[in-house]
């Protein structure tokens, strides 16, 4: 009998140890103020084309949320054109190229309709996870990141399993290949055009989304569902 007793004492105090030891990691995760995704399009206000393209990205953030337009007007101000160069050159692009729009670490061109447009805006705001079954490492990802990702409302999670999902295999491989890792365990996450391998639970993670995301974001300043999602300069943000 006093064998049991002690047996399930010691259970119940293994229990809310570990029970405290997840409060205390989740508990690192601390909310910050939400953040809206910057995309600058660039465009000359006197091409019609020009302009429709800059009304298409506008009815994108306001319908898909999260994000602010910076109109970048390339008759008006010569500011932005020195700021396309610049832009452009980084990125290594043709000097030509415009317009353009220009966020999460990635410059859009050469556009032919509307529904390519659409698909390669959604793409633009993806946070994909490569996950594998039977990885606590993914599984606590899949638990955390949806909340982690409503202060940054204009990406979009996307959970992809390369053990079952052979383009999603085929699609990190290409990943790693181009980011010179010579491999990588799961969970992997593709946002931004950046590949961050590995997660825990404690607060280096958030640190390290953090980082990446901050880059190409900029604070709220009301209400994203309210705010106007158009804006016509953003002076202080240059990520590159």
């Amino acid at each position: 009998m006093l064998f049991a007793r002690t047996c399930y004492f010691s259970l119940a105090i293994f229990c809310t140890l570990w029970l405290a030891g997840e409060t205390i990691a989740q508990s690192d995760w601390q909310p910050i103020p939400p953040r809206l995704a910057l995309v600058e399009v660039y465009y000359h206000s006197n091409v019609a084309a020009e302009n429709s393209l800059l009304s298409t990205v506008e009815a994108f953030a306001e319908k898909h949320g999260g994000i602010r337009v910076v109109a970048r007007d390339l008759v008006e101000n010569p500011k932005n054109a020195e700021r396309l160069a610049q832009v452009l050159q980084h990125y290594k692009l043709p000097p030509e190229t415009a317009p353009a729009i220009y966020g999460c670490n990635q410059v859009l061109s050469n556009f032919k309709s509307d529904d390519s447009l659409q698909a390669r805006l959604e793409q633009m705001f993806r946070y994909d996870v490569y996950s594998r079954a039977g990885c606590h490492r993914c599984d606590e990802a899949k638990e955390l990141l949806p909340g982690f990702l409503e202060q940054y409302p204009a990406f979009r999670l996307r959970i992809r399993d390369v053990g079952t999902d052979p383009q999603a295999l085929a699609d990190l491989n290409r990943l790693l290949e181009l980011e010179k890792h010579g491999g990588a365990s799961t969970p992997a996450m593709h946002v931004c055009n950046q590949l961050l391998i590995g997660f825990d639970r404690t607060n280096a993670t958030p640190e390290r989304l953090h980082k990446t995301l901050k880059r190409w974001t900029v604070p709220a300043k009301t209400d994203s569902a309210t705010e106007p999602p158009r804006v016509s300069e953003v002076t202080d943000q240059f990520p590159f």
